[in-house]
């Protein structure tokens, strides 16, 4: 990756944003107010030298004080100093709480802060994990005495747990990181059983107030499943090292299964014969993964006939109206996804689909020239995650949400949005305002950039393939797609050495 100065990083973390909570940053004000006193830090160094000489160097009273002296030293941009501080509040923490208790985390939150301005990015990743885990820990205690709130808060830790360690990818070098990718893979797969399960038990034809009320619940866990596959398939076909680690990790743990995933249709049936090879064999212009694409069509799929199904046993005269409006949208947003994911593919235009959309949502009573407006805008492909409601898909903006990517590495894969607002991570990054033409494929050309923060020839070139290299969904008008002119967007790269 792109090697930045630390002191180049420490002022581009400064001028990023990273929230924290409520208490931490009552905390940091209060110690850059004690920090106008020049004998602050070392009050805070005699009272922690006192309590250490009474009570030992794991009280719990020395807490309070190493919290205020390594949030002054941050106000004083000393993260190093503050770093071991918060290392020694963090031991003593455990050893006074436990390993697993909540309050762990405003220390967990203190070091992360602490560690993006010094950038030290493996040990971002490592508290990022260490935090992510406590929450998983609590939600599995709180599942085991089988409530329906249990299981909800699971979901979300486990969910929020795959998005910190796709994160750690960007923070770690490439052979670790594929390490982390597979990591985030298997918990993804443990949601994906847990919401098949509960989606297995709706029957078919039985959708009523509830039973809907769940399959929404359920459904966007599933989508994750197939939005994890596309992004394997993302760091298959990328350079600087991800595409031969993930190839050799993913073959040496999957054996010819992945290889057959790994080839097109037709060739990959050769590799379960017996003759093994880690070398994909493509059709012309297929990425290596296009197997993993097709489950990830199929994922969609498996959803949108499940709901498809359920209101064809509905009798529209006995049914609640608002009831069907909301279900019929529900099925429009999902049939958006499975056009989504045959554009990805590559094995068709998606255009049938998008088609049957825009009916569904007009059965809905969703206004004609509001839908018809949404059609004629691109996306870029797939969403991250999966909406039910039409309003919260259709910003109604000219240009396109603005992305942020993963690393410079992985440009094509945006950066987790983890559901938590308690930590919103934003490393330092280069931004690029750029215009692009979108084809009725769906790919960008003609693209330029109109403005950027960085002169760095190399960053703009990263920019510019990780736009040709995204996957648009394609604009449709009077039920076909079209070209589209002189679109807009802006797209983040962090400037970040992993190593």
């Amino acid at each position: 990756m792109r090697q930045v100065g630390s002191s180049r990083v420490f002022r581009a973390a400064m001028a990023s944003c990273l929230v924290l909570s409520a208490g931490l940053s009552v905390g940091l004000a209060k110690a850059q107010n004690d920090d106008a006193e020049p004998s602050a830090a070392s009050r805070y160094l005699t009272q922690i030298e006192d309590l250490e000489s009474d009570y030992g160097p794991l009280d719990s009273r020395l807490l309070e004080p190493l919290a205020s002296l390594a949030a002054t030293e941050l106000a004083r941009q000393n993260p190093a100093a503050a770093s071991a501080l918060l290392r020694r509040q963090l031991q003593i923490a455990r050893n006074t709480y436990g390993f697993e208790d909540p309050r762990l985390v405003p220390i967990l939150d203190a070091l992360i802060q602490t560690e993006v301005l010094s950038a030290d990015w493996r040990q971002v990743a490592d508290y990022l994990s260490l935090r992510s885990q406590l929450f998983v820990a609590a939600a599995e205690k709180a599942d085991e005495a089988a409530d329906g709130a249990g299981e909800t808060a699971l979901v979300a830790a486990l969910s929020e747990h795959a998005d910190w360690l796709v994160q750690q990818v960007a923070l770690m070098p490439t052979r670790d990181a594929v390490r982390t990718f597979f990591d985030a893979r298997d918990v993804e797969e443990r949601l994906s059983d847990r919401a098949q399960e509960r989606l297995d038990d709706i029957e078919e034809g039985a959708l009523d107030d509830d039973t809907f009320g769940r399959f929404r619940l359920w459904a966007p866990v599933a989508y994750r499943q197939a939005y994890i596959d596309y992004s394997l398939v993302q760091l298959l076909n990328a350079g600087s090292g991800f595409s031969y680690d993930t190839i050799d990790y993913l073959t040496r743990r999957e054996g010819g299964s992945a290889m057959v995933k790994l080839s097109s249709p037709g060739y990959g049936a050769r590799f379960s014969s017996g003759s093994f090879s880690r070398i994909p064999m493509l059709e012309k212009g297929d990425p290596i993964g296009i197997g993993f694409l097709r489950d990830g069509y199929f994922t969609v799929k498996n959803l949108d006939e499940l709901l498809s199904d359920s209101l064809k046993a509905l009798d529209p005269s006995s049914a609640d109206p608002a009831t069907l409006s909301t279900m019929r949208e529900a099925l429009a947003m999902i049939r958006l996804a499975r056009g989504d994911f045959q554009v990805l593919q590559m094995r068709g235009s998606g255009v049938r689909e998008y088609n049957q959309a825009r009916e569904l949502l007009l059965d809905a009573g969703i206004d004609q020239e509001r839908v018809d407006d949404y059609f004629s805008r691109t996306r870029l492909i797939p969403a991250q995650a999966l909406t039910l409601s039409f309003p919260e898909a259709d910003s109604g903006d000219t240009c396109l949400p603005a992305f942020t990517a993963l690393s410079e590495d992985l440009a094509t894969l945006p950066q987790p949005r983890p559901q938590s607002q308690s930590l919103q991570l934003t490393l330092p990054y280069a931004e690029y305002v750029m215009r692009f033409d979108v084809t009725r494929r769906g790919r960008a050309s003609g693209v330029e950039v109109i403005s950027a923060s960085s002169d760095d020839s190399r960053m703009r070139r990263a920019a510019n393939r990780a736009l040709r290299d995204r996957q648009f969904r394609p604009a449709v008008a009077q039920g076909r797609t079209t070209r589209l002119r002189d679109q807009c967007i802006t797209l983040r790269l962090p400037m970040i050495d992993a190593g």
